[in-house]
């Protein structure tokens, strides 16, 4: 799902980065689409349509075709770099894998990116691929159906050293022995970081938190070392049950420290230089 600027110059050059970086084969071509002809350009939400417009593309198994298209723009050897751009509806060619890869610029800079694969792809391919792994500690969590399948909403993102599976294939439930977990908390200065650490307290002494669920420590680690800044000031706190973080969180953690690594000035040009 490509940005198609619709421009002389943008398509070229964006069809040459595709083939660069797929390499396709005539046996294999790449089927390219863009739904910027149907709707035009989205400015800050880039990539949002074109994220719904994949989704629908994976759950109903067709290609659509590129809207108001005529003719493939001279200046890309469609042939030589085997990249398709449909003119009609097309089922999903049979294969092994379903993916779909977002390409789309927004204004001032700023880019969306990412790739959906399909469920029947993604169960068929295997959770883990070209060396690639889930945990992001190094410990897996799955849970298991009683016919010993696992469900579609596996989550694998943990904090710690060993899998573990939460209820058994004969449908019975059994709580392994809590296992630490690292929790981490990053802010731009000691004091904020102090701040930070109150306001958690705040929210976990006035939260019912779940005592043998290892999967809510699992998303919080995750979520703090991965979907946060990380800023110049840190501390952790090493847990083993939910309800330990509304005792004395405090005096749980480690003594902020502030990173020895002295950072770089850098200045990034857009082209556009709306942002300035």
């Amino acid at each position: 799902e490509a940005h198609g600027t619709g421009t002389a110059i943008g398509d070229p050059l964006e069809a040459e980065a595709i083939h660069r970086a797929f390499h396709r084969t005539p046996e294999n071509p790449l089927y390219v689409g863009a739904l910027k002809a149907n709707i035009g350009h989205l400015e800050a939400g880039a990539g949002l349509a074109a994220l719904i417009k994949s989704i629908l593309v994976l759950e109903n198994g067709v290609l659509p075709p590129n809207a108001d298209f005529q003719e493939v723009n001279p200046r890309i050897p469609v042939d030589e770099w085997n990249l398709k751009f449909l003119k009609e509806p097309m089922a999903w060619p049979p294969g092994d894998a379903q993916r779909i890869s977002i390409n789309s610029f927004g204004y001032g800079g700023s880019n969306a990116h990412a790739i959906l694969e399909s469920k029947q792809s993604y169960f068929r391919n295997g959770f883990a691929t070209a060396g690639l792994t889930k945990s992001l500690n190094g410990r897996q969590q799955r849970e298991a159906l009683a016919s010993g399948r696992l469900a579609p909403g596996v989550r694998s993102r943990t904090v710690n050293g060993a899998d573990g599976v939460l209820h058994a294939s004969d449908g019975t439930s059994h709580h392994a022995e809590p296992t630490p977990t690292v929790l981490v908390w990053s802010g731009a200065d000691e004091n904020g970081l102090g701040r930070l650490i109150d306001s958690y307290s705040l929210y976990f002494r006035d939260s019912k938190l779940p005592e043998h669920d290892p999967r809510y420590l699992a998303n919080l680690s995750h979520t703090l070392a991965n979907r946060r800044s990380g800023l110049a000031w840190k501390c952790f706190a090493v847990v083993r049950q939910a309800p330990d973080l509304q005792r004395n969180l405090l005096d749980r953690c480690s003594k902020p420290k502030r990173s020895a690594t002295v950072p770089s000035i850098s200045f990034v040009f857009t082209g556009q230089g709306a942002q300035w």
